[in-house]
């Protein structure tokens, strides 16, 4: 490979944020702290980028699309503050462990 490997960017109105549509996803105040993640796929890397301009907010995500989630740092949450942003790299996978399930790997970082 060489050069860049880029991906389109959307912006979700609501609290759905639909990855068919681009690897990066821009949700400006979502309206609600549960985010459902749609259209991922196994061994995709996604970008999530979350502001929201109104209030803080404590966002978590659907266990539909990411039965099991594993973050990094180890809380399964962040606040949002006023004007800021939070940024998440999300990887999913499907593993079998006794039963398979989608497992996403999260990593994020706020405050920017």
């Amino acid at each position: 490979m060489n050069g860049q490997i880029a991906a389109t960017t959307g912006s979700p109105a609501a609290a759905t944020v639909n990855f068919a549509t681009g690897n990066i996803q821009v949700a400006a105040s979502p309206g609600q702290a549960a985010l459902t993640l749609q259209n991922m796929v196994d061994g995709g890397s996604y970008t999530l980028i979350v502001s929201d301009v109104t209030t803080s907010r404590t966002y978590t995500f659907d266990t539909t699309s990411c039965a099991v989630q594993h973050w990094t740092p180890a809380s399964s949450a962040t606040i949002v503050g006023a004007g800021k942003r939070t940024i998440y790299k999300i990887m999913r996978t499907t593993e079998t462990e006794g039963t398979t399930k989608t497992h996403c790997y999260i990593a994020w970082v706020t405050g920017i």
